[in-house]
């Protein structure tokens, strides 16, 4: 999952992301909130997370492993 209030930024890490194999994609979120939202619905093992992002990135890292996320960078 990536998370950041720039559309640019999103569009970017995801192109990075992208190019590894290894790696899926399965949200992008352009706030904190937005991110939890989807949270309920994905399993993410890694958050790339802008944590100065819309809606408070960094309070949103606790409540992320309530939701079984396993690392957020």
């Amino acid at each position: 999952m990536i998370v950041d209030d720039s559309t640019v930024a999103r569009a970017v890490l995801s192109r990075m992301v992208a190019a590894h194999d290894d790696f899926e994609i399965v949200a992008l979120a352009g706030s904190a909130r937005e991110a939890l939202d989807a949270l309920r619905t994905v399993r993410a093992d890694v958050i790339l997370l802008d944590v100065r992002s819309g809606g408070s990135g960094l309070e949103a890292l606790p409540r992320s492993s309530a939701w079984g996320v396993a690392r957020a960078c």
